[in-house]
């Protein structure tokens, strides 16, 4: 008699899986241009981003709102590289994100299928309709290139781990993860906990061997990050390893008095001095004066923590003109069941050791949820997470179909 948790591995049905993995595909990509030709999304970060597009298109200085660093050039680049083949047209850039979300849900699969084929299956399908993935994806932001960008970096960090001869591996990853940093600079320090795990996770034996490759790691996104810091040390002689100057008024807005958890930026009183200083200058001193707040104040720096936590994890929506009762009723049952399940996926993979797939989703989980309980919290931020969160949720799926499964066939056992 088969097991419940058997999963058929014949050529029939591994065609099976791939059509419906096709038609998974298809169905994400068509409902993202759809909505990108309907409804477009901009948000004030977004002009931002378009005006420095249209800056490389046009060959003028990377420059927004008369500062030179604030934004990182990984997303602009991507832009701008549509524009200029599709006649400067914005929304091509909105269809190509509707494409790659659709190798998003290949990659949510190819993760998936480290368990079994069907968690690969329910890992795309969730991906496919997940409700995040499909709004931001029609907007200019660079959750969408991220999200598929940083999935693909952990997939081939799972082979560094679990394969030996795998020197070329760890150079593409490392490459892979300097694009994540030139995307979302926010993920840098998260390199330090995935190369402890990759160090030590094979015990002894393989660990110095490691340790080189980890190193080898270091100083190749050292290098690939080279060209941004210098350029930068050009224009201000000062903080060689700046990635922008945005990062101080962030972390400011996040801990000062007035802080709620949420964007204040436009509610903060700039000091007279404030706008005599360069654009280093002021990110220096916002800075410094973040920390100040944080050493004054660190009970309520605490509270806030909290209260970023939930607006980072909420299942609803908290941003105005996107609080309509109807879809967050909708998000929040969708959401909740989601992380239910993830719950058991996670628990599941707890019990069956399988460390290295914990380390993939549990790293980035705790990392982007200990960054966003410091700086501002946003359901924006747990985009890049949710592949992570729609591929436990799928073995949670996977194993209560099993346990399903499982009663049906005892009764039988027993007439039998």
């Amino acid at each position: 008699m088969n097991t419940p948790n058997a999963i058929p591995n014949s050529k029939p049905a591994s065609q099976w899986f791939l059509r419906i993995l096709g038609l998974l595909i298809a169905a994400g990509v068509l409902i993202r241009i759809v909505l990108a030709l309907i409804h477009p999304l901009t948000f004030p970060d977004s002009l931002d981003y378009l005006h420095l597009a249209h800056s490389i298109e046009r060959g003028a200085p990377y420059r927004v709102t008369g500062m030179y660093a604030k934004r990182l050039p990984g997303y602009p680049i991507f832009m701008a590289g549509v524009l200029m083949t599709d006649g400067g047209h914005e929304m091509g850039i909105l269809i190509w994100q509707a494409l790659i979300s659709g190798g998003l849900i290949y990659l949510a699969w190819r993760l998936g299928r480290q368990v079994d084929p069907l968690v690969g299956l329910l890992s795309a399908a969730l991906v496919a309709i997940d409700p995040l993935l499909i709004g931001f994806s029609a907007s200019y932001l660079s959750e969408t290139i991220f999200t598929a960008a940083f999935l693909l970096t952990l997939l081939f960090y799972i082979q560094c781990c679990e394969q030996k001869n795998n020197w070329w591996r760890i150079g593409v990853f490392a490459i892979l993860f300097v694009v994540d940093i030139y995307i979302r600079a926010e993920i840098a320090l998260c390199i330090f906990p995935l190369l402890i795990y990759f160090t030590f996770a094979a015990g002894r034996k393989d660990c110095r061997q490691r340790a080189v490759k980890s190193l080898v790691v270091l100083a190749i996104i050292i290098a690939g990050l080279m060209p941004w810091w210098v350029r930068n040390w050009e224009l201000f002689h000062s903080n060689f390893f700046r990635f922008s100057t945005l990062e101080g008024i962030s972390l400011y807005e996040s801990v000062y008095h007035g802080a709620t958890g949420g964007p204040r930026q436009s509610r903060i009183k700039w000091p007279t001095y404030m706008k005599k200083l360069n654009e280093s200058e002021r990110d220096d001193r916002w800075t410094s004066m973040a920390f100040a707040a944080i050493r004054k104040h660190p009970w309520r720096v605490g509270r806030l923590a909290f209260i970023k936590l939930g607006r980072t994890w909420s299942p609803w929506l908290h941003a105005k003109g996107f609080r309509n009762p109807a879809v967050n009723v909708l998000l929040t049952f969708w959401y909740l069941v989601q992380y239910l399940f993830a719950i058991v996926g996670l628990w599941h993979l707890w019990l069956h050791r399988r460390n290295t797939l914990l380390a993939v989703t549990l790293i980035p989980i705790l990392y982007l949820t200990a960054m966003h309980a410091l700086f501002l919290g946003s359901v924006r931020y747990r985009v890049p997470l949710i592949p992570l969160l729609c591929f436990l949720a799928a073995i949670g799926v996977r194993q209560l179909y099993s346990a399903m499964m499982a009663g049906r066939l005892r009764p039988a056992a027993r007439r039998e």
